[in-house]
């Protein structure tokens, strides 16, 4: 997001993504290449970079994808979800035999 000259690439607060103001872009396209993760592309077309917006927390691709291949989770859950496995990996590692559980609020269950 330093990258950009215009400041037209920002982080929305509401869900921790990376938006894009096309109308502060100048079209340079410096975000494209210096994406961490690939994300942004460019539009020939009409001149401006573009990425995945979310469609506001509820992605359509989401919704219509008839295999069920794709699930979107808000970041608080996603990171959870990282540290969850982080903590088994380690738990594996020293030789634990404790398997911790969850309930469905995410919450660790006490044993």
């Amino acid at each position: 997001m330093a990258i950009c000259p215009k400041n037209a690439i920002r982080r929305d607060p509401q869900f921790n993504r990376v938006v894009l103001d096309a109308s502060v872009c100048v079209g340079c396209a410096m975000c494209v290449s210096a994406c961490p993760t690939g994300s942004m592309a460019f539009a020939h077309d009409v001149g401006l970079p573009y990425k995945c917006e979310l469609c506001d927390g509820e992605p359509e691709c989401v919704r219509v994808c008839e295999k069920k291949a794709l699930e979107y989770l808000p970041s608080y859950k996603l990171h959870q979800s990282r540290a969850r496995q982080s903590a088994l990996r380690h738990l594996r590692a020293v030789g634990s035999k404790i398997t911790p559980t969850y309930n469905q609020d995410d919450k660790l269950e006490k044993e």
